[in-house]
C-alpha cells in the first residue's frame, strides 16, 4: 500500500517540479543576465561572510544584502514582465492598414 501512494505522490511532485523548472527557464530567458549574476554573487558572498564577522555584524550585513537582493529581484521581475509583454506584442500579426 505504501509503495502505491508514494508513487502517486512522487509523480505529482515531479510534475510540479517540471512545471517549476519550465517557468524558471522562461524567466531566465527573459531576465536580465547581469542582474541575475549580481543576485547570485550576492547570495554566494552571503555565505562567505559568516566566518569573518560577529553575529550582530553578520545579521546586519545579511539584512542589508537581503534588502538589496529583494530590490534586484523586483527589478528583474519587472524586466521579465516587460520582456514577456514585448514577446506577446511581437507575436501578434501586424495590423492591416485601412484604405
Amino acid at each position: 500500500n505504501d509503495g502505491f501512494f508514494s508513487n502517486i505522490i512522487s509523480s505529482s511532485d515531479e510534475d510540479q517540479q517540471n512545471k517549476r523548472d519550465k517557468s524558471l527557464n522562461n524567466k531566465l530567458l527573459t531576465s536580465s543576465p547581469t542582474l541575475l549574476d549580481r543576485i547570485t554573487k550576492l547570495r554566494l558572498n552571503a555565505n562567505a561572510t559568516y566566518d569573518t564577522y560577529s553575529n550582530d555584524q553578520n545579521l546586519e550585513l545579511y539584512n542589508k544584502r537581503m534588502e538589496i537582493i529583494e530590490k534586484m529581484q523586483k527589478s528583474n521581475d519587472a524586466i521579465v514582465e516587460m520582456n514577456e509583454k514585448k514577446q506577446k506584442f511581437l507575436k501578434k500579426p501586424p495590423m492591416k492598414k485601412i484604405k
